[in-house]
């Protein structure tokens, strides 16, 4: 089962910076990237990588 371990972490409240979440469909056992970038998501995009948005935000 699931243990619980306490807080990850605190996302932004002020929504300051947007970490972009990408999954690559094409690696063997998929694959998730994280970025504050908008050219690099962007580029990842175009990759083949597909955007899901953003995953939270960051300080």
């Amino acid at each position: 089962g699931w243990k619980y371990e306490g807080i990850g972490w605190y996302s932004d409240d002020n929504k300051t910076t947007p970490l972009y979440r990408l999954y690559n469909p094409n690696a063997k056992s998929g694959s998730h990237h994280y970025t504050t970038s908008a050219s690099e998501r962007d580029g990842l995009r175009k990759l083949g990588w597909k955007y899901e948005g953003i995953g939270w935000y960051g300080l």
